[in-house]
């Protein structure tokens, strides 16, 4: 999933920073991100402590932070929003309406 996206991405003409889990995306993290795209469900840090870790770090509080997940469950994005997520996009992901998402957010 992370290659369909980040090709996706790239086709569009943007450039992506990968990461396989929420730990290493705060260590690939740099001042010229502009969106973040995490998962829910990852592995060391999950997606909401990630999405925790960036709204307390002062370099990255206001970036827009999307979840692309497959989950769907109203509670969990209940707590993604009041944690200070942008937006929520369901697995599979329709790629025009993700690109469309993301000009939006960090045009």
């Amino acid at each position: 999933m992370l290659e369909i996206l980040s090709s996706t991405l790239d086709e569009a003409g943007h450039s992506v920073v990968q990461a396989g889990n929420g730990a290493e995306a705060m260590k690939n993290l740099t001042d010229d991100v502009d969106l973040i795209i995490s998962d829910l469900n990852m592995v060391v840090v999950s997606g909401l402590q990630f999405l925790h870790n960036v709204r307390t770090s002062r370099e990255y509080m206001a970036k827009p932070f999307v979840f692309l997940t497959t989950e769907s469950d109203e509670e969990l994005k209940r707590a993604a929003r009041e944690a200070g997520a942008t937006a929520w996009i369901l697995k599979p992901f329709e790629p025009r309406a993700l690109i469309k998402l993301v000009e939006h957010l960090a045009p």
